[in-house]
């Protein structure tokens, strides 16, 4: 759940509509498919877009109510509301399997850091990063929480560029 609610918003936001749901005990694919649609929206508002995630949050979460075994990621993909990041997201953490995640902080280091263009899609920075990478999910894991937090600190709209780097 938490993968779909923090699209185009922050950890921050989609963590409070999680606070919420739990509250309600509504942290269970069967416990959003049931529930009234205006409420699910009325709960996950603070995460943003509410009405087009409450459908996504419906849409996951009757895929995992059919799901055998562990997914694989042409199968998320083929969820409304699924697209590269979150099927990733999905597949490292919930799954522990290795599937790098490309977000925003870490495009916009990359081309700081004139890695990339900026243009490449998302498939050629993951791929950059699994051709270089020990292919487990732990150096996964740990290299997407680094750029995360370096990109919260100096890569968030806004800030100057990191001044430890003299691009």
């Amino acid at each position: 759940m938490g993968s779909i609610l923090t699209q185009n918003t922050t950890w921050r936001q989609a963590s409070k509509a999680l606070i919420r749901l739990g509250k309600l005990g509504a942290l269970s694919p069967y416990r959003i498919i049931g529930m009234d649609l205006p409420r699910l929206v009325e709960l996950i508002k603070c995460a943003g877009f509410p009405n087009q995630k409450a459908y996504y949050l419906k849409e996951i979460s009757k895929f995992f109510t059919t799901l055998e075994g562990v997914p694989r990621r042409d199968e998320l993909l083929s969820v409304k509301g699924v697209g590269d990041e979150t099927a990733d997201t999905i597949l490292l953490y919930a799954y522990k399997m290795p599937e790098f995640i490309v977000d925003t902080y870490t495009r916009r280091i990359l081309q700081r850091l004139k890695l990339t263009r900026g243009d490449e899609d998302y498939m050629e920075v993951k791929k950059l990063f699994e051709d270089n990478l020990r292919r487990d999910y732990r150096v996964f894991q740990e290299y997407h929480a680094l750029l995360v937090e370096h990109g919260k600190k100096y890569y968030t709209r806004g800030k100057p560029a990191d001044p430890l780097l003299k691009v």
